[in-house]
């Protein structure tokens, strides 16, 4: 091979090299508004909801997901496969979290909704037509 062939072949890869490059800015860059909004709206998830209420942690556990998803999704080509295999895997754990925390929430709601109380009941409570004492009056 001659030092020509050898600077053609290098310069040569030197050029896919940047092409690659070029096009992983260019991908990032494209996803780069998406994956600003995903991380302000994570950061003021943090700051406002109460994780220890699950519909706030289903919320928070959403958002997680699509910020690893769109981490997921932008990860360069010469990213090692495991790298991005655990970013879907971690997705996948914060959208089950996401599903777990909406099911009690779901679960909480019915069960609020079987309790007649003031604020759901069609109808208010009806006195008791016969009371205890009105009973022990007529036995005499």
């Amino acid at each position: 091979m001659t030092l020509t062939d050898r600077n053609w072949r290098d310069t040569a890869h030197v050029r896919a090299s940047e092409a690659v490059t070029a096009t992983t800015v260019a991908a990032t860059n494209e996803l780069r508004p998406r994956l600003l909004a995903v991380e302000q709206a994570l950061e003021l998830a943090l700051t406002s909801l109460d994780r220890r209420e699950p519909l706030a942690e289903a919320q928070f556990a959403v958002l997680e997901a699509a910020l690893l998803l769109i981490r997921a999704g932008e990860a360069p080509a010469d990213q090692p496969p495991a790298e991005r295999l655990e970013l879907l895997g971690d997705a996948l754990g914060s959208v089950r979290a996401a599903v777990q925390a909406t099911s009690v929430t779901v679960v909480r709601a019915r069960d609020a909704l079987r309790r007649p109380n003031r604020t759901n009941s069609p109808h208010p409570p009806l006195p008791n037509p016969v009371s205890s004492r009105s009973r022990d009056a007529h036995v005499h």
